[in-house]
């Protein structure tokens, strides 16, 4: 599958402290080149929205997630497509709107 903007995948994504270590988390994908993409971090910690850098995501279980979830829209990553592992489902037309409008100007 050809991964496209604004679909979630797991992907395994560093720790800001350790770079060399990281896990296995959703993401969603702001662009898609030839081979490479910019994914964007996705969090389930949602009791931290009141930070700056976090959108809830509201149709979360549209999306594909387990749980309630936000992206933390600041920390961005541009990976190679094949380290894509699995797709998990598309932002919902809202959260993909909000995403633009209020934080990727």
């Amino acid at each position: 599958m050809q991964p496209r903007p604004w679909q979630i995948w797991k992907v395994w994504f560093p720790f800001r402290e350790n770079p060399s270590a990281g896990k296995y988390r959703p993401v969603v994908i702001k662009e898609v080149t030839e081979d490479n993409c910019v994914v964007i971090y996705i969090t389930s910690q949602v009791e931290k929205t009141h930070f700056p850098d976090f959108m809830l995501i509201h149709n979360w279980d549209e999306a594909g997630l387990t749980k309630a979830s936000a992206i933390r829209y600041r920390r961005m990553l541009k990976i190679p497509i094949d380290q894509l592992e699995n797709y998990m489902g598309t932002l919902s037309p809202y959260d993909r709107i909000e995403l633009q409008m209020k934080y990727l100007k």
